[in-house]
């Protein structure tokens, strides 16, 4: 499971927070923003292969607000990199039979030998290969929830600046 940053406590009302984290969307750096509500808002934190959405939850407190954190793998990568692997092994199949056919005289001329062994070679290692691609997106992408919080943190606690006109 993904790590969230520790939630934390601003001097600062929902609105208030809303703008400045705004602001940071304005500034590029907070990727992905967008305000779903008054107290909720998201933004991306990436982890390659895949990233997450990294969820804010603003909750009112006495004398501020409460900031939570989590984070949800956006789906749309990990069913892409499903299909790319179902539809690239048969191929594979196809292309690695007519090469062997090309190049060795002796190599069988029946699919189901060429089967029998690639298959197993392609297809084993995928749920070993799909769990370190899932540990090391979380990692990544729990490393970059824990920089934006502190982003977040700092950009919250400073002192309002004075609007010129």
């Amino acid at each position: 499971m993904s790590t969230p940053p520790p939630p934390f406590v601003v001097p600062l009302s929902p609105p208030e927070i809303r703008t400045r984290l705004e602001g940071l969307a304005k500034r590029g750096k907070l990727a992905g923003f967008r305000a779903l509500d008054g107290t909720r808002h998201e933004a991306v934190a990436y982890g390659a292969p895949f990233d997450y959405h990294l969820h804010i939850q603003v909750r009112a407190e006495s004398g501020g607000s409460r900031l939570s954190f989590s984070l949800t793998i956006q789906p749309r990568m990990p069913v892409i990199v499903w299909v790319v692997i179902a539809l690239s092994v048969w191929p594979g199949v196809w292309l690695a039979h007519s090469m062997l056919l090309t190049y060795f005289e002796s190599y069988p001329k029946s699919l189901g030998v060429t089967c029998a062994w690639y298959l197993p070679l392609t297809v084993l290692p995928v749920p070993w290969m799909w769990l370190k691609m899932l540990r090391n997106s979380r990692a990544a992408a729990s490393a970059h929830a824990a920089e934006l919080a502190e982003l977040i943190r700092a950009e919250l606690s400073r002192p309002a600046t004075p609007r010129t006109s």
